[in-house]
């Protein structure tokens, strides 16, 4: 080859090199960044029906998935594994996370999805089930969810009578057979998990004690991630919560409080 053709063919490299380089740098961070999605069994904001994963919460993700252009799919997992999944890799977005001063170096938080009170449940049968403060409480069984803020919130007051499940429909199923006495739950899960086993909360559920434990629900992202995606999943979020989408959404789901 001459040396015009040389100098020919090394230009068409480069020319090539900064094209692609070019095409690079203008792909979206989405088809750059492997983003992994995790939410819990925690109906009414997450868990899974007909094969599908569905829920407040889960809803809310997805609208957010489909506004950034990812095609992740959404895993629904007992709480544990999600949690640690989100503690040991980075590009992992969990949802819902209670914010706390123990967690707050843990996540990069994006926003918040839901709140709820916490309270102690008992089955209405039980009427001389009587709990007026923390430490009465500690004589009963306590169903709680393992790895859960509310496990941990009982374990720091000095309350051992805990039971753990994977997940609140196997606490509520636990309540049901007399398995354990009470059980830890947040104040939409509760009725709404007696419900889709087939049984009125009005009639079958009565809160006994509310815990000092008033949770908002944060979907985050794990540390590490990429924080280009976090600062786009943060602007997402706000300008679904001020758009229409946001209120059907909630409204879909008529029992729950506005966030």
């Amino acid at each position: 080859m001459s040396g015009d053709g040389r100098r020919g063919a090394g230009r068409w490299w480069l020319l090539c090199g900064g094209l692609l380089l070019a095409l690079l740098q203008a792909l979206p961070v989405t088809a750059a960044v492997q983003l992994r999605v995790f939410g819990s069994e925690h109906p009414p904001y997450s868990y899974m029906a007909e094969g599908q994963p569905t829920g407040l919460c889960s809803d809310i993700v997805a609208s957010l998935l489909s506004r950034l252009q990812f095609d992740t799919p959404i895993t629904i997992a007992p709480w544990s594994r999600s949690y640690r999944t989100a503690l040991e890799e980075p590009n992992v977005l969990l949802f819902t996370v209670a914010r706390t001063p123990e967690r707050e170096e843990l996540f990069h938080w994006v926003g918040v999805l839901v709140s709820g009170e916490t309270h102690l449940y008992a089955l209405k049968e039980h009427d001389n089930l009587v709990v007026d403060s923390l430490a009465a409480a500690g004589a009963y069984k306590i169903g709680v969810v393992r790895d859960d803020i509310r496990a941990h919130f009982l374990r720091r007051s000095g309350i051992t009578n805990l039971d753990e499940a994977t997940g609140s429909e196997i606490n509520a199923r636990k309540l049901l057979m007399g398995w354990i006495d009470l059980w830890a739950e947040e104040e939409n899960a509760a009725p709404f998990v007696f419900r889709k086993l087939g049984h009125d909360p009005a009639q079958k559920l009565k809160k006994v004690y509310t815990l000092d434990l008033r949770l908002d629900g944060y979907l985050a992202f794990s540390r590490g991630s990429d924080s280009e995606l976090v600062e786009r999943f943060r602007v997402a979020l706000e300008e679904l919560k001020n758009s229409g989408e946001y209120r059907r959404i909630l409204a879909s789901y008529d029992t729950l409080p506005d966030p």
